[in-house]
């Protein structure tokens, strides 16, 4: 199978089984970028790098779907404001792997 039937896939579990969610993911482009090392989203699409998703199970790539709709959902691009990037992605990383634990979506990618 190949990363963007891969990708749809995770988006139709998504509407099945968190419609919320999954309503978001359907409504974001989802681009394969092999130059972002694993996935990343400037708000409006998401980047798949194709070997990382294509390591993944599919609980796993339902998780990094999820993953990077939540930025966007979260208004992580837009409230960062003057915070280092990097601290500022890995806090809500942080924050974002705890509501998809919580929330039974997918599984966490280690």
């Amino acid at each position: 199978m190949d990363t963007l039937t891969r990708l749809s896939k995770a988006k139709t579990s998504l509407i099945l089984g968190h419609p919320f969610v999954g309503t978001v993911a359907m409504s974001m482009p989802m681009v394969i970028d092999a130059s972002v090392p694993t996935a990343a989203t400037n708000g409006s699409e998401v980047r798949f790098n194709p070997d990382f998703v294509d390591s993944l199970d599919d609980d796993e790539v339902t998780f990094l779907v999820a993953h990077e709709c939540f930025h966007p959902m979260l208004e992580h691009n837009f409230r960062r404001l003057g915070r280092d990037a990097s601290t500022w992605n890995k806090a809500a990383d942080y924050v974002i792997n705890q509501l998809l634990h919580d929330e039974g979506i997918g599984r966490f990618i280690e």
